[in-house]
């Protein structure tokens, strides 16, 4: 091999380090709060002891972790211990060499799947396509998603959100900025991922930490460090309630589906503090300030329908619509609809104009300086014609959702 190959790591590696990295954690897994946990140091990233350089990553509580002291005086109590350091090198490895391959994994998925719906049905290529699409999913079923290897990975999350809420609820808010948010990215996508492609490993996992967990970052501006870790929150509890038709029926129990259902709906946070929440993370999702890896990905509009699409099922259970009634006479409901009539009027006029470029590259088709036009100008025209249909559509879906949410609370007495 060269010497480019060697610097890369083989994914059989990558996934028996991180297997072995859990096998550590193993012990102090847990379902509850515990002395183990304790043990977790929160300022160990910024320690003179730690191994590990997070100094550039984001955090919670907002901005970078920043820099390690220089030294540290002899007398200063150690951060660093088995357990802690152990946890660390965990969540790092879990992030670099598990949650980032996969999501470049599923990307190349997406994109061979949309290019294969651009070719003949019959074309071998397109078979070609599918068939390496089918591999992938089926290298995912022998890695990813083996039953011991998902469950750990699934278990050190819980286990790390149960850490997080004993920090908050120790008022330790400014040690929050030392907890790298890549934490709240990776257990968000990977959770996200086993609910469409694993979803019967739920009934084996006490998902109430997490739940807890998110409606509190939610909820909690000051530490919710940015727009794109609020969407990812937001995608992953909409995906407990989201079929591939549409939002799940409410009186739907008995499939899967149902089951995921439930883990939202049978949490209390969720019924008195998820849609406040919620009202508050719309008007908060906006554009995407400093360095983000996942800036590139994040839709500020797309983030907004999941959430309106979220608080609309709420609404159509008593027991979860009672917590947004109360928010009426608060200042944050007027807040949440100037929000949503500040998405409303940008969809419209945006997809009103898309629509008129559309038609007029319509009309030069049917013009004789169509045929005039070289094969790649006409193939150009034709592309971004289909790319501003597509984008309309989109547009047009989430100023749907948006109005379909302001008809429902504008019909209900209870609103004022």
């Amino acid at each position: 091999r060269g010497k480019e190959d060697q610097l890369v790591a083989h994914p059989g590696w990558r996934l028996n380090f991180c297997y072995l990295l859990l096998l550590f954690c193993e012990p102090f897994f847990s379902r509850t709060a515990n002395q183990k946990l304790a043990l977790i140091s929160i300022d160990y990233v910024i320690s003179e002891e730690c191994r590990l350089d997070l100094s550039n990553e984001s955090c919670l509580a907002r901005g970078v972790i920043g820099p390690r002291p220089l030294s540290s005086s002899s007398d200063s109590q150690s951060n660093a211990n088995f357990i802690t350091e152990i946890f660390y090198f965990t969540l790092r490895a879990l992030n670099l060499l598990l949650i980032s391959p996969m999501n470049q994994t599923m990307q190349v998925v997406s994109d061979l799947s949309k290019a294969a719906q651009n070719l003949p049905p019959e074309s071998p290529e397109r078979d070609s396509l599918q068939e390496l699409s089918g591999l992938t999913f089926i290298t995912w079923d022998l890695t990813l998603l083996n039953e011991q290897f998902a469950l750990m990975v699934s278990q050190f999350y819980i286990t790390a959100a149960i850490w997080l809420n004993m920090s908050v609820a120790a008022n330790q808010k400014e040690a929050l900025s030392h907890v790298p948010e890549f934490l709240i990215k990776d257990s968000c996508q990977w959770l996200r991922f086993l609910v469409t492609s694993s979803p019967n490993l739920f009934r084996l996992l006490e998902m109430a930490p997490v739940i807890d967990l998110f409606v509190l970052l939610l909820q909690r501006q000051d530490l919710m460090p940015g727009p794109v870790s609020q969407s990812k929150v937001v995608s992953f509890l909409l995906s407990l309630i989201q079929t591939q038709q549409g939002p799940l029926p409410i009186n739907s129990w008995s499939s899967v589906q149902g089951e995921l259902a439930t883990i939202l709906h049978s949490n209390p946070t969720v019924r008195d503090r998820l849609g406040p929440a919620l009202l508050t993370a719309y008007s908060a999702v906006d554009v995407v300030e400093g360095l983000d890896v996942d800036k590139d990905s994040f839709d500020k509009f797309s983030a907004r329908q999941d959430i309106t699409n979220l608080i609309t099922h709420l609404w159509s259970r008593q027991d979860c619509r009672d917590s947004v009634l109360r928010q009426c006479s608060s200042p944050v409901f007027p807040t949440f609809l100037n929000s949503i009539l500040d998405t409303l009027l940008y969809m419209l006029n945006d997809s009103i104009h898309r629509l008129r470029n559309a038609r007029l590259i319509q009309s030069s088709m049917e013009e004789d300086s169509w045929s005039r036009l070289t094969p790649r100008e006409q193939r150009a025209k034709q592309d971004f014609l289909n790319s501003e249909e597509r984008v309309t559509r989109g547009f047009l879906s989430i100023s749907q959702s948006a109005l379909s949410l302001l008809r429902i609370l504008s019909e209900s007495a209870d609103v004022s």
